[in-house]
């Protein structure tokens, strides 16, 4: 989370500043009447207590560099977007198929249609919840109007990024519990075979495959699991 102190000028922020991008993409969202229909509902921003703030760091193993704190807002609450929870899996943790895939499809063309663009279409900002698939953190979305973005830019982004799910489909496909299968739109790869995309993106495919734990990962959880004893 980066606070206005520390990124100077408007242009700068609506790009860089997580907080307030993901607010101007939820706000248009609400505007729209869009609401909870290809994410999570959105109940608008609170400050977060003191408290709460340290659970949520141990609970979820956030490392206290991450909250961006500038010195002089040492003892200022961190800024929080609060939305209806989800119990779900990112999506390399479940097995696709198409209607999950199409599911997604509709979903990132309704944030489209929306003027809104996701900016980091991968495997964990999208969650499945009994077989229903919800975009999460818009944090790096590009929203019109823009300071900086035309609407010609902004299409061009949009469909960059439909055809980043479908390499992100494909890639899916070698994760091991999907079996080989495939919901990928080929079509929109040009005349790429499988193998070939594969070969290709295989330098991405982290953003599709369930995380590997981290040394400190795997200390902060037996941490956190004695706290909670």
């Amino acid at each position: 989370m980066l606070y206005p102190s520390k990124l100077k000028g408007m242009a700068r922020r609506a790009r860089y500043d997580n907080f307030l991008v993901e607010c101007r993409a939820n706000g248009s969202l609400i505007d729209q009447h869009n609401n909870g229909k290809f994410t999570p509902f959105c109940y608008g921003w609170i400050t977060v207590p003191t408290g709460v703030e340290i659970y949520v760091a141990r609970k979820f193993n956030i490392q206290p560099f991450l909250w961006d704190r500038p010195p002089n807002a040492h003892n200022e609450r961190v800024r929080a977007t609060l939305f209806e929870w989800v119990d779900g899996k990112a999506l390399s943790k479940v097995q696709i198929n198409s209607e999950i895939a199409n599911q997604i499809r509709t979903a990132l063309k309704g944030l489209h249609e929306a003027s809104i663009a996701h900016g980091d279409i991968r495997a964990p900002n999208i969650l499945v919840n009994d077989n229903r698939a919800y975009l999460i953190d818009l944090n790096a979305s590009l929203t019109l109007p823009h300071i900086t973005i035309s609407a010609q830019k902004l299409k061009e982004f949009q469909e960059r990024e439909l055809r980043d799910l479908e390499i992100g489909f494909a890639l899916l496909s070698e994760v091991p519990i999907n079996q080989g299968a495939c919901v990928a739109d080929m079509s929109l790869l040009g005349q790429s075979s499988l193998c070939e995309v594969l070969t290709i993106y295989n330098s991405i495919k982290h953003h599709w495959w369930p995380p590997m734990p981290t040394c400190w990962q795997d200390r902060s959880l037996r941490h956190t699991e004695s706290i909670d004893e």
